[in-house]
């Protein structure tokens, strides 16, 4: 936590998350978890099925497509949050 630039996060199962360090950044950090992760997190767990439907051959070239649909969704997200 030098320089008051970094963050401890706790994130345990069961249990709400708990972000430790500076009041600002960490007020920061809630709002991503809150906020920004879940949608984050959504999006990858989607590809990440396609991903390994595709690799399995289960429904190899329809999951091929979707992939292609998807692609640069999360960076589209983050022009959208950031922009």
């Amino acid at each position: 936590m030098k320089n008051y630039y970094s963050l401890a996060v706790e994130n345990l199962p069961a249990s709400p998350v708990k972000v430790y360090g500076p009041f600002r950044l960490t007020k920061y950090a809630q709002f991503l978890i809150r906020e920004v992760f879940p949608k984050h997190d959504e999006l990858c767990y989607e590809e990440g099925k396609l991903m390994l439907q595709y690799i399995r051959g289960e429904q190899g070239e329809e999951a091929a497509q979707m992939l292609k649909r998807l692609k640069g969704q999360t960076i589209r997200l983050y022009e959208h949050y950031w922009k």
